[in-house]
């Protein structure tokens, strides 16, 4: 009876192993009872979107680059605001000395 007592724990033991690992594999299949589905209504919700229209990365490229070359031509507009008010800026300096020559020369005439 002694040879076989050490039998029975071994076995006991190897079935309580068998009794968890059933138990572990159970719960994993319960936890992934829902898999199938939810893929299933992923691939439905993804075949439902509407994918991107195909020239909307173009329209979207084309009007960033209108913006920069707006922004460009408005950069050109105001210098050629600026040096047109420097050229204007420029006569009315020239007017004036010429004023106040022509003024110094009937001073020096009377």
């Amino acid at each position: 009876m002694k040879s076989q007592t050490p039998s029975l724990f071994k076995d006991e033991a190897e079935l309580e192993s068998i009794r968890e690992k059933h138990k572990l594999l159970l719960q994993a299949e319960k936890k992934l009872a829902g898999v199938p589905k939810k893929l299933l209504n992923e691939k439905l919700e993804q075949e439902r979107t509407m994918p991107p229209l195909p020239g909307l990365e173009e329209r979207e490229r084309l009007n960033q680059y209108e913006q920069t070359l707006a922004t460009r031509k408005q950069y050109r507009n105001v210098m050629r605001a600026q040096s047109m008010s420097l050229v204007l800026l420029f006569m009315l300096v020239l007017a004036t000395a010429a004023v106040i020559a022509w003024s110094l020369r009937l001073l020096e005439v009377i």
